[in-house]
């Protein structure tokens, strides 16, 4: 097995009833349990690590949406993520950098929220900080965090909140200790020799909805605009609606309750009619008109409130069929050629004789439905070799077979390989773990992509115990999904 240099992980949703990580009683995580689902993933991941030879630990990335921020209260996300920290880092001997790299996607942007200005919170006590202040909270970080041949004054940006639920689990103290790095919204991993690089993001800037204040700014106020130029601008204009939907509503009571319900009767069919019906029928009621007016009112309502839920279905995760739909191929292009490859093109130091990569591998989750592709990018000279590590939440009444769950592993020399370790599927015997690369088994030459193939034997454990258990959560969760839809 080449040596490992990272483990990318997305989508955990750590904490909402219907990720099969979350150990769960119907529409209610039970946070006094841990999902067999996520111990035997924990196992599997060993498997992979147990393999790892080199004195330099693999890295352990997750790319977003890992704490349920948006659909649940904190505590319940933060002792699941517990359960995790424990069951992987409680093996003293795991061959893994306790110092794991934090990129926030949009359920948990509050974590980035809390970083960045614990990050400048440092900066303001830095005893060369001087009135007035020259610089405003940073809105994104490097893609590569070490280099000091840079010449940028790159802050450690730590996540308190991260590192102190660590330090509540049982035997993650002292030497033993789990840290955090928080990275937004990409993470860069160069491989030997720089000719090869991972980068890693959680995926909501490869959809529109992400960037709508930008687009307000452009239609309302400034049509001749120039686009954002940097990922950073992207971050600026954006972040307050994404932290305002995203990052508070779950924590909000009865009202975050009530908004998890109507987000959960928007995943199916069934639900969507349900919620329109009844919203079309009832709100007339509330208005002080003449009682003739009501059917009328019903009609447009109902009208307005069916185009709008159109609307969201429309989104990433709710086509069905397609990885991703021609809008997200084309502002995944968009955001490779101009953000990506406008970071590579900064921080790889031209006086030093550095070259941009010959093979860049992009890592992203964020739509749940797992994929590995070779893809042409316009501006960029080489293909970009892509993939989605899905997610781990069950949404819908029935099983979608896009939907699933992956590892992407990324070798010291930059190679990359998917460890596809579900899809839905309705009938138990078809979950089996795989492995995958980019451009399939004639992808080109890929040591790790062999090394895993020959490492996952889908019919043994702890492959065999991982679909098992997966297939049974799976399946529970579909069912509940009908209960709470009438579907």
């Amino acid at each position: 097995m080449p040596r490992i240099s990272a483990i990318c992980l997305s989508d955990l949703h750590f904490g909402y009833w219907g990720s099969v990580l979350t150990a769960a009683d119907g529409r209610k995580a039970d946070i006094t349990r841990v999902s067999p689902v996520l111990e035997q993933l924990v196992e599997c991941i060993k498997s992979i690590l147990d393999s790892h030879e080199g004195e330099e630990k693999p890295r352990l990335v997750l790319a977003g949406d890992v704490l349920e921020l948006a659909l649940v209260p904190t505590n319940v996300a933060a002792t699941v993520f517990a359960q995790f920290l424990e069951k992987l880092f409680g093996d003293e001997t795991l061959p893994l950098d306790r110092r794991i790299v934090y990129l926030p996607g949009n359920h948990d942007h509050h974590l980035w929220e809390l970083a960045r200005e614990q990050q400048y919170t440092g900066y303001l006590a830095e005893k060369t900080t001087k009135l007035p202040f020259e610089n405003s909270p940073w809105h994104a970080t490097h893609l590569f965090p070490w280099r000091p041949e840079l010449g940028v004054n790159d802050r450690d940006v730590g996540n308190l909140l991260l590192d102190t639920i660590a330090k509540k689990v049982p035997g993650l103290t002292g030497k033993k200790k789990v840290s955090f790095l928080s990275m937004y919204p990409n993470f860069g991993v160069l491989g030997a020799g720089g000719s090869r690089c991972t980068v890693v993001h959680h995926g909501h800037f490869t959809e529109s909805i992400y960037y709508l204040m930008t687009e307000l700014q452009r239609i309302l106020i400034d049509p001749e605009g120039d686009p954002p130029a940097n990922i950073w601008d992207v971050e600026v204009e954006n972040f307050a609606w994404i932290e305002f939907l995203w990052g508070t509503l779950g924590r909000s009571g009865r009202v975050g309750e009530s908004v998890g319900l109507v987000y959960e009767l928007l995943q199916t069919r069934a639900g969507r009619n349900s919620l329109v019906r009844t919203l079309a029928w009832n709100i007339p009621s509330h208005f002080q008109h003449p009682r003739w007016l009501r059917p009328f009112e019903i009609l447009i309502l109902y009208l307005v409130l069916r185009r709008l839920v159109d609307r969201f279905t429309a989104m990433e995760r709710e086509i069905p069929g397609e990885y991703l739909s021609a809008d997200s191929w084309e502002r995944l292009e968009k955001y490779l050629g101009d953000y990506v490859e406008g970071q590579l093109g900064r921080e790889r130091n031209q006086e030093r004789g550095e070259k941009l990569p010959e093979h860049v591998n992009f890592v992203f989750g964020h739509t749940h439905k797992p994929f590995e592709k070779v893809h042409p990018v316009g501006g960029v000279a080489r293909p970009v070799h892509i993939y989605n590590t899905g997610g781990w939440v069950v949404d819908s009444d029935a099983p979608a077979a896009r939907q699933g769950g992956a590892i992407v592993v990324i070798d010291d020399d930059g190679n990359a390989a998917s460890v596809r370790m579900y899809n839905e599927a309705a009938d138990p015997g078809d979950y089996a773990v795989d492995v995958k690369q980019a451009g399939g088994e004639g992808g080109g030459d890929n040591p790790l992509y062999d090394s895993l193939r020959a490492l996952v034997k889908p019919d043994q454990p702890p492959w065999s115990a991982f679909s098992g258990e997966v297939a049974k959560a799976v399946a529970e969760r579909c069912k509940t999904f009908r209960e709470i839809t009438g579907g």
